[in-house]
């Protein structure tokens, strides 16, 4: 084994993890300002009992709170520059995410946004997009709070957020250490609400992060203690919580799982998959996480086919975390067996689909692999194989 050479460096952060954590959302809110910007999507929140739980928290630690709840899932442009408004014209000085990750992301990006008077700009003006120069996100940027409700996007410990631009039919991923939260609070009861169907893709999105983390170029050695314990906590848990969303001890698992895998990609990043259905969202809406589990099964078996000897060790390593009894030493046809775990995983938990039962179009699988090409240039930089254009079209097609 050749001497890892790497950086590892994260924001300051208060994680809270358990049962009933909720409750410290005011304690810590009031550290960092006194009116806040609560941020939820439509309903599910308060349905549910949570919003009013977090109000009084709040409340109880004397902040005034202003509640938005305009998220929506794969937040846009306009849902963001709408909630960055009402931060301004209420003067929140804290902003309090509670939800998914479409509600953490859309809290990253209002704190972004609400920092800066000029109403002439829009979020997009602060996200590269291919050639596009992006404005410079700074230390004035909004404290901000989350309490993720999923597991997961993993998104409540990142620095990243990814944003919709309905307009351009863009779907782009921006990064600062600026919106890296102040406090993240996981308390494992949000979670146990989750409906079959939520459990199922949000957990996928938690494999996909621990497996394109570790395959990554680089050698990444902290990021792959977070994934590999990631992955062995979904193999062990995806399944049950999928049909058994009470299970409160698997619960907690698959969202210790959603917490490394999101810390691994901080450190070392995501690869070809999250660059191929950043387009599939921006053009069909699908949700992040079914989009990642139609197209994993022929990026794996297009990765294990062209991958160098360390590509085939990864893969292994992955089927051995899914299950396998494999013995050493790797080959690529014991790297193979990582594909047929995953489609195993798949079935069990209802993902087994093509993106042809969701609406995409055929004639529409060049242009996909095009919006990759020109905007999801770094994910694809970080793949351990060199890809073109017509691999990504053969990925898609194989996975129509």
């Amino acid at each position: 084994m050749s001497i890892p050479q790497f950086q590892h460096q994260l924001p300051e952060c208060n994680l809270f993890f358990g049962k009933n954590t909720l409750q410290k959302i005011g304690q810590e809110s009031k550290r960092w300002g006194k009116r806040a910007l609560l941020v939820t999507g439509r309903k599910s929140m308060q349905r549910l009992g949570f919003l009013e739980e977090a109000i009084e928290c709040l409340e109880r630690e004397r902040l005034t709170s202003i509640h938005y709840n305009g998220v929506q899932p794969n937040p846009t442009v306009q849902i963001v520059d709408e909630g960055a408004r009402m931060a301004q014209e209420k003067n929140c000085d804290v902003i309090v995410a509670l939800g998914g990750g479409s509600a953490i992301d859309t809290g990253k990006a209002i704190a972004v946004r609400a920092a800066f008077s000029n109403s002439d700009s829009t979020i997009w003006d602060y996200i590269s997009v291919g050639e596009q120069k992006a404005c410079r996100i700074t230390s004035r940027t909004l404290p901000l709070v989350v309490v993720t409700s999923t597991s997961g996007s993993g998104s409540h410990v990142t620095p990243y957020a990814v944003i919709t631009n309905s307009r351009t039919q863009q779907k782009v991923g921006f990064y600062s250490k600026y919106i890296f939260p102040k406090a993240s609070i996981v308390d494992v009861r949000l979670p146990s609400k989750m409906s079959a169907d939520l459990t199922a893709s949000t957990g996928f999105d938690v494999l996909a992060h621990a497996t394109e983390s570790i395959i990554g170029r680089g050698d990444h050695p902290i990021a792959d203690i977070y994934s590999l314990k990631a992955m062995e906590l979904v193999k062990n848990n995806l399944s049950e919580v999928y049909r058994n969303g009470e299970n409160v001890k698997a619960r907690s698992c698959m969202a210790l799982a959603d917490t490394l895998a999101g810390l691994a990609i901080t450190i070392a990043g995501t690869t070809m998959g999250h660059a191929l259905v950043h387009p599939l969202g921006a053009r069909y809406n699908l949700p992040h996480g079914l989009a990642l589990a139609l197209v994993s099964s022929a990026i794996w078996r297009f990765t294990i086919e062209n991958g160098d000897k360390r590509t085939v060790e990864r893969y292994t390593r992955i089927a051995q975390k899914l299950g396998e009894k494999i013995a050493p030493p790797p080959t690529r046809e014991k790297a193979m067996r990582a594909v047929k775990a995953l489609n195993k995983l798949l079935e069990t938990i209802g993902l087994n689909k093509s993106l042809s039962d969701f609406g995409v179009r055929e004639e529409d699988i060049g242009m996909l692999a095009e919006d990759a090409m020109a905007y999801m240039r770094v994910d694809l930089g970080r793949h351990p194989t060199q890809i073109s254009r017509k691999n990504l079209v053969s990925v898609l097609e194989e996975s129509f």
